[in-house]
């Protein structure tokens, strides 16, 4: 980024924020780009404006979608930065996923997938409410491609986990969380919600193995060292 844009930061980021307003698309998408494209060098004032923008039920369904795209790019910029900034962008995501619309419901899941990929065990903070709010819309979400996002997010969030992440979840959670799955499983009329949740509640049961033998052979070696 030039000398000349960085000392002139406030006037360009306010005329991008003006921009996405522009009825022309090639004007708002340059604006989101260039948005996203200046995440590296100034992400405190850069996220936050996206991450309101996002929020901002004016713009219509197709920009709050792209500014949902140049978060990632965004995410995807800061590197090892991202931490600091989830407790801005996450919250925002989980309350899009309530949105009235339905694909800001969409866009706000894939969105929280690809942050929570980025982020790794440092975005384990809010992953109860996270994990919370796809149960909640597997279950009573009417619009298919919503279900869609909420039974991807909890196979995905199940496939790349470690064990360690199922101790962040209350057992009250972990229940629901299964009977969605089985439910969904076999109930779901959409093919698709029933391929994720069939990886899910798979992978969720592996992961549930793996944590009683540990456990088992902790055990194990504990009553050994007490014999001896």
């Amino acid at each position: 980024m030039t000398q000349l844009v960085l000392r002139n930061l406030p006037r360009v980021l306010s005329l991008f924020q003006g921009q996405l307003r522009d009825p022309d698309s090639y004007v708002h998408e340059a604006a989101i780009a260039g948005l996203a494209g200046m995440a590296d060098t100034c992400p405190t004032q850069v996220i936050p404006m996206l991450v309101k923008e996002y929020e901002d039920d004016s713009h219509s369904v197709d920009v709050r979608a792209k500014i949902a795209e140049a978060i990632v790019r965004a995410c995807e910029r800061c590197g090892d930065t991202l931490p600091v900034y989830s407790p801005i962008i996450l919250p925002s995501l989980l309350r899009g996923c309530e949105d009235a619309c339905a694909q800001v419901r969409i866009s706000s899941l894939s969105v929280i997938g690809s942050v929570m990929e980025l982020l790794g065990p440092a975005g384990y903070e809010l992953i109860q409410d996270i994990v919370s709010m796809a149960v909640h819309l597997l279950q009573m979400e009417k619009e298919v491609e919503v279900r869609r996002g909420a039974a991807f997010l909890l196979s995905h969030t199940l496939l790349g986990t470690q064990e360690g992440l199922l101790d962040l979840i209350s057992e009250s959670l972990l229940q629901r969380m299964q009977i969605a799955l089985e439910t969904a499983k076999s109930e779901d009329v959409d093919g698709v919600v029933r391929h994720h949740c069939t990886l899910a509640i798979t992978q969720y049961f592996i992961i549930r193995q793996h944590v009683a033998m540990r456990a088992s052979k902790e055990e194990e070696k504990y009553s050994f060292l007490k014999i001896i």
